[in-house]
């Protein structure tokens, strides 16, 4: 990416025709400027760092903030035959990515990650960044069903159905960014139709699954919460068969497929046996990088077993080699389901008063936590350019955080990020520079409106503009979309 990117923009140096450019610029009301602004942030607010080498490094990083604003704002419009072999391109890309990481899947051919953790098997990219790809896919495939023939829109409809079925194995981000895309669509759909037949069906469908995807999520944590341990809790066994103590955390609610986690716990009984059946020692870590105690614990939890000698002696081999792979539960469950229930256990834990290491969504509430102090700290013109990495590390340590060293992690929120970095001052900035050109689109609101709800979106949920694939996604479609909007408004 970085290269191809470096490429165009030197292709477009060696073009020259400045005059020209410049007048096209004109022409779109200053708008790639007024782009390039959000970039000019981040070098201006080098006066306010001390860490220059990682503000420099972060600046190359989002070049593209500054290039393709620049080179797509100030080359001729692309016809619509162009435009189309774009998104077309774009699209088959996505296509070929998305089989290729099916292959690894079904388990083809091998790669170096392993695909216990499906995430892994986006090897391309991060598997986030492929899921906010996938969304704006569809939506393209979307907007364009209405535009072509039948053999067209049977080929639309495969491949979309394709990408969501993708998106269910690969990723619940991914799945929630297209619901919201889905009711965004239908929204558009009620305002565009005249027809009052239309918007009430319309209405009605996009309520409908609104209404679904609620009771699913419900209806999951009640299973969840489903208790199946029949326990006494002034009469526990105190000691195992073996005659070892047991130890029982009754203060704990959490819960793996409905049996208490906490309840009749012997280590030194489930290290012993447990190392015996295994090459991977009871204090080492499993395939997903989860410490294997805890894995262990739930996964003979879920059987319904007890944590002790027995407990690890009725595991057979096949469930020895998915403790090992990093599973949690001997309940096969759909990849939504299962990311549902990781997140309800995270929160128990949670609740429950354990660390929140290894669990990615009670640690982004820590991740929060310590931005927002920070925030508090440099209100108004944060902590400059470079500085974000190390103010994360000493809030940390002036919090005596819990977090192990290697999860100790930025804000993983776009607009906290930048609120640390730039303060309110440079907050306020770097929004009104990417805001102000959304006034000006007038045409194909549709596809533009759904790429800014997706950029948002993973903005909220991650520091999308700080990685490769995230900025360049961003610059690009941002500027494809929006500057092929506003030709169109002019011509």
């Amino acid at each position: 990416m970085s290269v191809s990117s470096l490429t165009l923009a030197g292709a477009w140096v060696l073009e020259g025709n400045y005059l020209a450019k410049w007048q096209r610029i004109k022409e779109l009301s200053y708008a790639p400027l007024i782009l390039v602004v959000g970039f000019l942030v981040h070098v201006i607010w080098l006066f306010n760092t001390r860490d220059y080498d990682y503000a420099f490094h972060d600046i190359v990083r989002k070049l593209p903030l500054l290039s393709f604003p620049i080179v797509i704002g100030s080359i001729p419009a692309f016809s619509k035959r162009m435009y189309e072999l774009i998104v077309a391109v774009f699209v088959a890309g996505l296509l070929v990515s998305t089989l290729l990481s099916f292959g690894a899947y079904l388990e083809f051919f091998s790669i170096k990650e392993d695909i216990t953790d499906v995430r892994n098997i986006s090897f391309f990219i991060s598997h986030i960044r492929l899921s906010l790809l996938i969304c704006l896919a569809i939506v393209l495939l979307f907007y364009y069903f209405f535009k072509k023939g039948k053999v067209f829109q049977m080929v639309t409809v495969s491949v979309s159905f394709w990408f969501c079925y993708f998106l269910y194995i690969l990723s619940g981000t991914g799945l929630i960014v297209l619901i919201l895309i889905f009711t965004y669509s239908v929204i558009c759909i009620v305002i565009a139709q005249s027809s009052i037949r239309v918007k009430l069906l319309s209405g009605s469908a996009g309520f409908g699954f609104l209404v679904f995807v609620i009771l699913y999520v419900m209806n999951s944590y009640n299973d969840y919460s489903q208790i199946k341990d029949n326990v006494v809790f002034q009469s526990l066994e105190t000691h195992t068969p073996a005659g070892e103590r047991y130890m029982h955390d009754t203060t704990s609610l959490v819960t793996e497929n409905g049996y208490y986690l906490w309840l009749y716990v012997c280590p030194t009984e489930v290290e012993k046996t447990w190392n015996s059946k295994s090459d991977y020692h009871f204090d080492s870590i499993d395939k997903k990088a989860q410490p294997i105690s805890g894995t262990i614990y739930r996964y003979i939890t879920s059987k319904g077993l007890r944590k002790d000698k027995q407990g690890v002696l009725e595991l057979t081999s096949e469930e020895v080699s998915e403790i090992e792979s990093g599973l949690t539960s001997c309940i096969k469950l759909s990849s939504i389901k299962q990311r549902l229930y990781q997140i309800f256990f995270e929160f128990k834990n949670k609740e429950s008063g354990f660390s929140s290491n290894g669990h990615s969504v009670t640690q982004r509430l820590n991740f929060s936590s310590a931005g927002i102090l920070i925030v508090k700290d440099n209100f108004w013109l944060g902590v400059g350019t470079g500085d974000v990495p190390d103010a994360f590390e000493d809030k940390y340590i002036e919090l005596n955080s819990r977090l192990a060293p290697e999860n100790r992690k930025r804000g993983h929120n776009q607009f906290l990020t930048l609120f640390i970095a730039f303060g309110f001052v440079g907050l306020l900035i770097w929004i009104i520079s990417f805001t102000y050109p959304i006034f000006k689109v007038f045409k194909d609101r549709y596809i533009y409106g759904a790429f800014l709800i997706i950029s948002l979106l993973s903005f909220l949920g991650d520091d999308t503009l700080e990685t490769q694939a995230g900025v360049t996604f961003f610059a690009f479609f941002n500027s494809f979309f929006l500057f092929h909007s506003l030709h169109k408004a002019g011509r």
